[in-house]
Order: C-alpha cells, then structure tokens, then sequence
C-alpha cells in the first residue's frame, strides 16, 4: 500500500495555496497598522507555554509527515 499520491500537482497547488496565503497577508498587514503581521501573531503565541509546546509539536508533526517517507 502507498500512502503518497502518485500525482503531486495536487501536493504543490495546496503549498501554493498556503504560501499565497501568508504572502498575501504579510502584505496587507504591512500596509495596515491596525492588523498584526505573521511574525507578531507567532510571538504572541510563543508568550505562553501551551502555546509554545503546541507550536512544537506542530512543527515536528508537520516535519515528519512532510520529510519522513513510508513504504509498507
């Protein structure tokens, strides 16, 4: 059983998706003194330690689903 798909356009138009949408937002939050910018809504969440510890846990379950290929 191969749990990656055989067709990654799908792969690379969610990424584009998701690159979009932070680019996006880092620009109008640039222009806009009143919204806060990607940087400043990660501090804020890095503030706290339940924040912060799910913000590592995030970041290593999207490391391994993303680097760690499985073959059954």
């Amino acid at each position: 059983m191969n749990p990656l798909p055989s067709d990654w356009t799908l792969n690379i138009a969610i990424w584009a998706v998701v690159w979009s949408a932070i680019f996006g937002w880092q620009l109008v939050t640039v222009r806009s003194a009143r919204l806060p910018t990607f940087a400043t809504v990660i501090r804020l969440a890095r503030r706290w330690w339940l924040t912060r510890y799910g913000l590592v846990l995030f970041w290593g379950w999207l490391g391994w689903h993303l680097f760690v290929r499985t073959n059954y």
